[in-house]
């Protein structure tokens, strides 16, 4: 007897907060416009994340307003606005 069996699929955690940049920009499509992209790519951050360079021209065009940590705190490490400190592997804010 075969059986099959089927992984549930485990939500990857996005280190990813569009907020600030959807508050900044008034909305999604505006974000994309100012970005020259889609209005559909800018929703796929949501779920792939935004990618690191789009983070940084973000901040770039909102003239530092917005950091590349408050969208990306893991990788550009911010956590609330703090910066992070890792001890033994674990995330805490500073």
């Amino acid at each position: 007897m075969f059986k099959i069996w089927r992984m549930a699929k485990q939500k990857k955690e996005v280190d990813t907060n569009l907020e600030p940049a959807f508050t900044h920009f008034g909305s999604p499509k505006a974000l994309a416009e100012a970005l020259g992209l889609s209005y559909m790519a800018v929703l796929q951050w949501k779920k792939r994340g935004i990618p690191p360079e789009r983070a940084r021209q973000i901040s770039e065009i909102t003239g530092g307003k917005i950091k590349p940590g408050d969208l990306k705190p893991k990788l550009f490490g911010r956590i609330a606005g703090k910066p992070v400190v890792v001890v033994e592997g674990q995330e805490h804010a500073a």
